[in-house]
């Protein structure tokens, strides 16, 4: 085995059992990945990455385009444009839809989700602690390093985090069907802050739309969780339209 292809390897590995980073940071990483192969081995790196990952619809998506495209390497290439265009986009619309002054409540960490809040003039970021892993501790250390007033609430102090908040705005690994699916705790916060009236945004990419045939829900022992689209208001994406969609 060569230089390049240990490498590649490596990265597939690390992507396979990394439990740290989003969707949209690992598909980032499969991209440059895919990058340093020669067009022809781009249908075997999708097989692989499909075998390592199923769990994120960009890493899904992305094995799938590139394992059944007559042209992987054009498939590529309108990816990886596609990635440099997607942030600026959801931002542009979060500008719209969520409006300056907020204060907003959030789960985990997602790096879209990090970037509408960094361009965001919010009031104040509630982020839940996020057990297991503690994500929410990450996220508002990134956001206070980027001058953006930000708290942890610990996971049990949700509802006052909710009553607190006006609204609330998460990432999502798979958008599928009739759910949406992020980090465990995700539909304990969608449910409070339906019960109070206060709207719930997703910020999710197309990337992250994986159609129900390609979708295996989680497991009872996994960190993700379903929550159905009827306890959100809307999934600002990176298409042309304001909302994906709405209740």
């Amino acid at each position: 085995m060569d230089g390049l292809a240990k490498v590649i390897e490596r990265g597939l590995g690390e992507i396979a059992s990394d439990s740290l980073l989003g969707a949209s940071e690992l598909y980032a990483r499969a991209l440059e990945l895919a990058a340093r192969l020669q067009p022809d081995l781009l249908p075997v790196f999708g097989e692989r990455l499909l075998h390592g990952r199923r769990d994120m619809a960009p890493l899904v998506n992305l094995a799938l385009s590139l394992r059944g495209s007559s042209d992987p390497a054009e498939e590529l290439r309108r990816r990886v444009l596609d990635l440099k265009k997607a942030a600026e986009r959801i931002i542009s619309t979060a500008r719209v839809v969520v409006g300056p002054g907020r204060r907003i409540i959030t789960i985990s960490r997602s790096s879209t989700v990090l970037a509408v809040l960094k361009a965001l003039e919010t009031e104040l970021i509630l982020c839940l602690e996020s057990l297991p892993g503690g994500e929410g501790r990450r996220t508002v250390a990134e956001l206070g390093a980027n001058g953006v007033s930000a708290r942890m609430i610990p996971d049990d102090e949700l509802d006052a985090g909710v009553e607190r908040a006006e609204l609330g705005l998460i990432g999502a690994d798979v958008v599928t069907g009739g759910v949406i699916v992020n980090k465990v705790g995700t539909r304990r916060l969608a449910e409070g802050l339906s019960s109070r009236g206060k709207p719930l945004y997703v910020v999710a990419d197309r990337t992250k739309l994986l159609h129900p045939e390609c979708y295996e829900p989680p497991g009872p022992d996994d960190l993700f969780e379903q929550v159905p689209r009827t306890l959100v208001d809307g999934v600002i994406d990176d298409s042309d339209d304001d909302l994906l969609l709405s209740r």
